[in-house]
């Protein structure tokens, strides 16, 4: 887990700014892939307004206090620490950035 942290935050840079509107958790279970969360098509897309953080799924289940999938991958996407969006399992990039936009709109929404 820590490598694949680190090839996220070379990957991302310096672009997950502090004063980020948006928070996206991202929780990579053991054996699933990094690109299923489309994280590179987001930060280009919205690198601006979102700060993108990996997790286990233990870890982002405390962190967000609520149930996050062990087997799949889950996007929590967090305003001020109240969970505005959830996506669980494999979406498409489209739907991934629809979230992300509802979101940012002013939330909430689950997929």
């Amino acid at each position: 887990m820590a490598l694949l942290a680190a090839s996220v935050v070379a990957a991302l840079g310096d672009r997950t700014v502090a004063k980020a509107q948006l928070t996206i958790l991202c929780s990579i279970p053991s054996g699933a892939q990094r690109e299923d969360l489309h994280l590179d098509s987001l930060h280009e897309r919205y690198g601006h307004a979102i700060r993108c953080e990996l997790s286990t799924p233990a870890v982002a289940a405390r962190r967000c206090g609520s149930w996050v999938s062990p087997a799949v991958p889950s996007l929590v996407l967090l305003r001020a620490g109240a969970i505005v969006g959830l996506a669980v399992g494999r979406l498409s990039r489209r739907e991934v950035e629809l979230l992300v936009e509802r979101a940012m709109d002013g939330g909430p929404d689950r997929r």
